[in-house]
Protein backbone atom coordinates (compact mmCIF):
# COMPACT_ATOMS: atom_id res chain seq x y z
CA UNK A 1 0.00 0.00 0.00
CA UNK A 2 1.41 3.38 -1.04
CA UNK A 3 0.36 6.24 1.23
CA UNK A 4 0.79 10.01 0.99
CA UNK A 5 -0.24 12.21 3.94
CA UNK A 6 0.08 15.99 3.89
CA UNK A 7 -1.09 18.30 6.68
CA UNK A 8 -3.65 20.85 5.49
CA UNK A 9 -1.58 23.43 7.36
CA UNK A 10 1.91 22.66 6.02
CA UNK A 11 3.60 23.72 9.26
CA UNK A 12 1.45 21.32 11.33
CA UNK A 13 3.94 18.53 12.05
CA UNK A 14 1.61 17.20 14.75
CA UNK A 15 -0.84 15.98 12.09
CA UNK A 16 1.85 13.71 10.64
CA UNK A 17 2.97 12.54 14.09
CA UNK A 18 -0.65 11.67 14.92
CA UNK A 19 -0.98 9.78 11.64
CA UNK A 20 2.17 7.74 12.30
CA UNK A 21 1.04 6.95 15.86
CA UNK A 22 -2.39 5.89 14.59
CA UNK A 23 -0.83 3.72 11.85
CA UNK A 24 1.30 1.98 14.46
CA UNK A 25 -1.75 1.50 16.69
CA UNK A 26 -3.94 0.12 13.89
CA UNK A 27 -1.21 -2.16 12.58
CA UNK A 28 0.04 -3.23 16.01
CA UNK A 29 3.69 -2.58 15.25
CA UNK A 30 6.23 0.22 14.89
CA UNK A 31 6.81 2.05 11.63
CA UNK A 32 10.20 0.39 11.22
CA UNK A 33 8.50 -3.04 11.08
CA UNK A 34 6.24 -2.11 8.16
CA UNK A 35 8.94 -2.41 5.50
CA UNK A 36 7.38 -4.21 2.51
CA UNK A 37 10.69 -5.65 1.30
CA UNK A 38 11.18 -9.35 1.93
CA UNK A 39 14.19 -10.60 0.01
CA UNK A 40 13.21 -14.25 0.49
CA UNK A 41 10.09 -13.58 -1.60
CA UNK A 42 11.70 -11.23 -4.12
CA UNK A 43 11.50 -11.90 -7.83
CA UNK A 44 13.88 -10.52 -10.42
CA UNK A 45 13.24 -9.30 -13.92
CA UNK A 46 14.99 -11.09 -16.76
CA UNK A 47 18.26 -9.91 -18.22
CA UNK A 48 16.51 -8.91 -21.46
CA UNK A 49 13.90 -6.84 -19.63
CA UNK A 50 16.69 -5.09 -17.69
CA UNK A 51 18.65 -4.57 -20.90
CA UNK A 52 15.64 -3.02 -22.64
CA UNK A 53 14.93 -0.73 -19.66
CA UNK A 54 18.59 0.33 -19.45
CA UNK A 55 18.53 1.22 -23.15
CA UNK A 56 15.42 3.34 -22.66
CA UNK A 57 16.84 5.34 -19.72
CA UNK A 58 20.48 5.66 -20.73
CA UNK A 59 21.53 9.08 -21.91
CA UNK A 60 24.48 7.50 -23.60
CA UNK A 61 23.58 4.79 -26.04
CA UNK A 62 25.57 1.56 -25.91
CA UNK A 63 29.11 2.31 -24.80
CA UNK A 64 31.85 0.63 -22.81
CA UNK A 65 30.29 1.87 -19.53
CA UNK A 66 26.84 0.71 -20.66
CA UNK A 67 28.09 -2.80 -21.45
CA UNK A 68 30.06 -2.94 -18.18
CA UNK A 69 26.86 -2.12 -16.27
CA UNK A 70 24.91 -4.71 -18.24
CA UNK A 71 27.66 -7.26 -17.53
CA UNK A 72 27.08 -6.67 -13.83
CA UNK A 73 23.34 -7.21 -14.31
CA UNK A 74 24.02 -10.36 -16.36
CA UNK A 75 26.07 -11.80 -13.49
CA UNK A 76 23.80 -10.52 -10.71
CA UNK A 77 20.50 -11.94 -11.92
CA UNK A 78 21.43 -15.64 -11.58
CA UNK A 79 23.32 -14.98 -8.33
CA UNK A 80 20.19 -13.55 -6.73
CA UNK A 81 17.51 -15.51 -8.60
CA UNK A 82 19.08 -18.86 -7.80
CA UNK A 83 20.18 -17.94 -4.27
CA UNK A 84 23.86 -18.34 -5.15
CA UNK A 85 24.69 -15.14 -3.28
CA UNK A 86 24.66 -17.23 -0.07
CA UNK A 87 28.05 -18.65 -1.04
CA UNK A 88 29.69 -15.22 -1.15
CA UNK A 89 29.99 -13.58 2.30
CA UNK A 90 29.86 -9.99 1.02
CA UNK A 91 26.80 -10.69 -1.14
CA UNK A 92 25.11 -12.56 1.70
CA UNK A 93 25.67 -9.55 3.99
CA UNK A 94 24.36 -7.24 1.26
CA UNK A 95 21.16 -9.29 0.90
CA UNK A 96 20.62 -9.50 4.65
CA UNK A 97 20.91 -5.74 5.02
CA UNK A 98 18.98 -4.52 1.98
CA UNK A 99 15.88 -3.78 4.03
CA UNK A 100 17.85 -1.38 6.24
CA UNK A 101 18.85 0.59 3.13
CA UNK A 102 15.29 0.95 1.78
CA UNK A 103 13.46 4.27 1.67
CA UNK A 104 10.01 2.80 2.32
CA UNK A 105 9.05 5.83 4.43
CA UNK A 106 10.17 9.44 4.32
CA UNK A 107 8.92 12.86 5.28
CA UNK A 108 9.51 16.30 3.84
CA UNK A 109 6.29 18.30 3.62
CA UNK A 110 4.48 15.04 2.88
CA UNK A 111 4.68 11.67 4.62
CA UNK A 112 5.38 9.04 1.97
CA UNK A 113 5.16 5.38 2.84
CA UNK A 114 4.96 2.03 1.14
CA UNK A 115 3.91 -0.59 3.65
CA UNK A 116 2.88 -4.21 3.72
CA UNK A 117 -0.57 -4.70 5.23
CA UNK A 118 -3.63 -6.93 4.98
CA UNK A 119 -6.90 -5.91 3.32
CA UNK A 120 -8.48 -5.44 6.76
CA UNK A 121 -5.61 -3.19 7.85
CA UNK A 122 -5.85 -1.30 4.56
CA UNK A 123 -9.54 -0.58 5.18
CA UNK A 124 -8.81 0.56 8.75
CA UNK A 125 -6.03 2.90 7.59
CA UNK A 126 -8.21 4.41 4.85
CA UNK A 127 -11.10 4.90 7.31
CA UNK A 128 -8.73 6.73 9.68
CA UNK A 129 -7.31 8.89 6.86
CA UNK A 130 -10.80 9.74 5.62
CA UNK A 131 -11.85 10.83 9.13
CA UNK A 132 -8.77 13.08 9.43
CA UNK A 133 -9.54 14.55 6.00
CA UNK A 134 -13.17 15.19 6.95
CA UNK A 135 -11.93 16.96 10.12
CA UNK A 136 -9.75 19.13 7.85
CA UNK A 137 -6.49 17.90 9.33
CA UNK A 138 -4.85 16.24 6.32
CA UNK A 139 -4.92 15.58 2.60
CA UNK A 140 -4.09 12.03 1.64
CA UNK A 141 -3.79 9.59 -1.22
CA UNK A 142 -3.52 5.82 -1.18
CA UNK A 143 -2.91 3.14 -3.76
CA UNK A 144 -3.21 -0.58 -3.08
CA UNK A 145 -1.03 -3.06 -4.91
CA UNK A 146 -0.11 -6.68 -4.53
CA UNK A 147 3.64 -6.03 -4.52
CA UNK A 148 6.31 -3.47 -3.92
CA UNK A 149 8.95 -2.68 -6.49
CA UNK A 150 12.49 -1.75 -5.69
CA UNK A 151 14.85 0.30 -7.84
CA UNK A 152 18.43 0.03 -6.68
CA UNK A 153 21.34 2.46 -6.79
CA UNK A 154 24.43 0.45 -5.93
CA UNK A 155 27.83 2.09 -5.81
CA UNK A 156 29.16 -0.91 -3.93
CA UNK A 157 27.69 -3.78 -1.92
CA UNK A 158 29.38 -2.40 1.21
CA UNK A 159 27.13 -1.01 3.94
CA UNK A 160 26.14 2.57 3.23
CA UNK A 161 27.06 2.31 -0.44
CA UNK A 162 23.67 1.23 -1.77
CA UNK A 163 20.19 2.69 -1.65
CA UNK A 164 16.93 1.03 -2.63
CA UNK A 165 13.96 3.15 -3.69
CA UNK A 166 10.64 1.53 -2.85
CA UNK A 167 7.28 2.11 -4.54
CA UNK A 168 4.10 0.14 -4.86
CA UNK A 169 3.66 -1.76 -8.09
CA UNK A 170 0.98 -0.64 -10.53
CA UNK A 171 1.64 3.06 -10.06
CA UNK A 172 2.16 3.28 -6.29
CA UNK A 173 3.01 6.85 -5.32
CA UNK A 174 1.85 8.26 -8.66
CA UNK A 175 -1.62 6.79 -8.18
CA UNK A 176 -1.74 7.92 -4.54
CA UNK A 177 -0.75 11.43 -5.66
CA UNK A 178 -3.84 11.61 -7.86
CA UNK A 179 -6.08 11.22 -4.79
CA UNK A 180 -4.09 13.75 -2.77
CA UNK A 181 -4.15 16.31 -5.60
CA UNK A 182 -7.90 15.85 -6.07
CA UNK A 183 -8.45 16.58 -2.36
CA UNK A 184 -6.27 19.69 -2.56
CA UNK A 185 -8.19 20.93 -5.61
CA UNK A 186 -11.54 20.31 -3.88
CA UNK A 187 -10.35 22.29 -0.87
CA UNK A 188 -9.49 25.29 -3.07
CA UNK A 189 -13.02 25.52 -4.46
Amino acid sequence: MSILVQPMQLDDEQAVKRAIAKFESLLGTSLSCLNPINMQQASYESFFKNFKRQLSISEIKPSKAFFAAMGEVFISIPLFRLGLYKYFPQLKNYMEKISTHCDFHKYDDTLRMVINCSEREHRALVAYLESEYEQQQIFFGVSASDAAQMTCHVESIADGEHLHFIDGSDGGYAMAAVGLKNQRLAAQQ
